[in-house]
C-alpha cells in the first residue's frame, strides 16, 4: 500500500497569481529607525524613568507627589517605544481603562487596543522587565482583563504575603505601588 503524498507542484503559480508571493519581503532598514525613533518618542522613556505603562490620572499625580517618573503609554506606540534595557517597572492601572485614550480598552470593541497591552506586557516580560497590574475593586473580570492579568508579573492588591514571611524586603517601588493599591480599595469599601 502506498501513500500519494500531495505535490507541490504548480503552488507558487496559485499563489503568484493571488498576490502572496508576488509580495516582496519587506527590507531591514539601513539606518536602524524604527516607528519610534522616527516620531522621536524613544527619547520619553530613558533611564530616569521609573515606571512606564498604562497610568490613571490619579496615579500619575500620586507618583508625581512621591518624586517618581512615570510616563503614560501612547496608543499605537505603546510596546515599540518602551526600549529593550528599560531598567523601571511597566504598570498597567486598570483605572487608566477606564479614562483617557484607552478608555473602554477591556471591552470586546476594543480588541485592538486591548490585544496591544497585551503585547506591551508579553514584550516587556520577554526583554526581562517586570509588569505589574493595578487592580481597581470591580465586580468582575471580562475576558480582557483575565487576559491582560495573565501577561502581568503580579497583581495588586498582592495578597500572598508568605512571601514576606522571612524577612524578604522590598522595593521602594513595590512597596508605593502597594499602599497606593490599598488605599485604593480601602476608600472604595468606605463609600
Amino acid at each position: 500500500m502506498t501513500s500519494s503524498v500531495p505535490s507541490d507542484a504548480g503552488l507558487t503559480e496559485v499563489l503568484t497569481k493571488i498576490g502572496r508571493a508576488s509580495t516582496p519581503q519587506v527590507p531591514q532598514n539601513a539606518w536602524g529607525l524604527s516607528l519610534s525613533r522616527m516620531l522621536k518618542a524613544d527619547v520619553a522613556v530613558n533611564s530616569d524613568i521609573a515606571f512606564f505603562g498604562l497610568l490613571s490620572s490619579t496615579l500619575v499625580e500620586h507618583l508625581l507627589a512621591k518624586d517618581l517618573r512615570a510616563v503614560s503609554a501612547t496608543p499605537g506606540l505603546s510596546h515599540q517605544i518602551i526600549p529593550v534595557d528599560f531598567s523601571g517597572i511597566v504598570l498597567i492601572d486598570r483605572g487608566a481603562l477606564s479614562e483617557g485614550p484607552w478608555f473602554g480598552s477591556y471591552s470586546d470593541s476594543f480588541l485592538t487596543l486591548r490585544e496591544e497591552i497585551y503585547e506591551l506586557c508579553r514584550k516587556s516580560r520577554q526583554n526581562g522587565i517586570p509588569v505589574w497590574f493595578l487592580d481597581t475593586p470591580a465586580a468582575d473580570d471580562p475576558f480582557a482583563i483575565v487576559r491582560i492579568k495573565s501577561a502581568c508579573d503580579i497583581i495588586f492588591p498582592y495578597e500572598d504575603m508568605a512571601d514576606f514571611e522571612e524577612g524578604a524586603r522590598t522595593s521602594a517601588a513595590f512597596t508605593e505601588i502597594m499602599d497606593y493599591v490599598n488605599a485604593r480599595f480601602e476608600s472604595e469599601v468606605q463609600r
